[in-house]
C-alpha cells in the first residue's frame, strides 16, 4: 500500500493515502483478532504494532481535519431543510432526490 495499488491491468496506479491505509489496516486487524478470539489462529505472532517496529504492520494514522467539521448550528441547519424538503428551485429534480438521500443518511448519524 506504501508503494501503490495494483490496478486491473497488473500495474500500480497510485498511493494510497495514509487515512485509507489505515482503514484497509483496522479491518484486517480487527478480522485477525476476532481469528485469534475463535481460535482460527494460535501460536501465530501478532503482525500488527502501534509503532513502526522493523517485520510488523503498523497502521497509520489519519489526517486530521477539524477544521472540516461543522458545527451544532450547521447540523441543525442541514437537519431542519431535510424535514422541511425547502431546497432551492435552481437544483434539478435528479439532484435534489440524490441531496435529499445523501441528508437521509446525514441525519441517521446526528442526534439532535
Amino acid at each position: 500500500m506504501l508503494d501503490g495499488i495494483v490496478g486491473k491491468g497488473g500495474t500500480l496506479d497510485g498511493k494510497i493515502s495514509d487515512t485509507t491505509a489505515g482503514i484497509y489496516l483496522r479491518c484486517c486487524r480487527a478480522v485477525w483478532n476476532r481469528c485469534v478470539r475463535e481460535g482460527y489462529l494460535k501460536d501465530v505472532p501478532y503482525p500488527f504494532s502501534s509503532k513502526k517496529e522493523k517485520g510488523l504492520v503498523s497502521i497509520p494514522k489519519s489526517a486530521k481535519r477539524r477544521q472540516s467539521y461543522l458545527n451544532v448550528e450547521q447540523m441543525t441547519e442541514l437537519y431542519n431543510l431535510f424535514i422541511s424538503k425547502n431546497y432551492t428551485a435552481q437544483w434539478s429534480e435528479e439532484y435534489t432526490k440524490r441531496a435529499h438521500f445523501d441528508f437521509l443518511f446525514f441525519a441517521s448519524y446526528v442526534d439532535l
